[in-house]
């Protein structure tokens, strides 16, 4: 059976996940990872991930859970790597994930 999402997700994002931060607070990243996924600019107030009300710029939809934190880095298909607000994980009427919502 065909994602129902899949039709949606015709951009490509780069992923990478931190991997370690030295004494000094500067980040190292593990190997990028490519992934579709759907990439919408749209404004609007959202929840950090500490619970504070901030302004989200971008909406990322991908299929299934990639376990993308909000120290992770995502490259965005016009080069720019805004922070990661938030990222949320939706699961289907079986349990399982659905798909990520990852907020920038």
């Amino acid at each position: 059976m065909t994602h129902p999402l899949l039709s949606l997700t015709a951009q490509t994002i780069t992923l990478e996940r931190r991997t370690s931060m030295d004494e000094y607070g500067a980040h190292a990243y593990g190997t990028a990872e490519n992934l579709t996924a759907r990439v919408v600019n749209r404004v609007r107030m959202v929840r950090d991930v500490a619970g504070q009300e901030v302004v989200s710029n971008t909406t990322i939809w991908i299929i299934g859970d990639h376990g993308i934190k909000a120290v992770d880095r995502i490259t965005l298909p016009d080069g720019t790597q805004p922070p990661i607000i938030n990222a949320l994980t939706f699961p289907d009427e079986s349990g399982l994930t659905h798909h990520q919502e990852v907020l920038l």
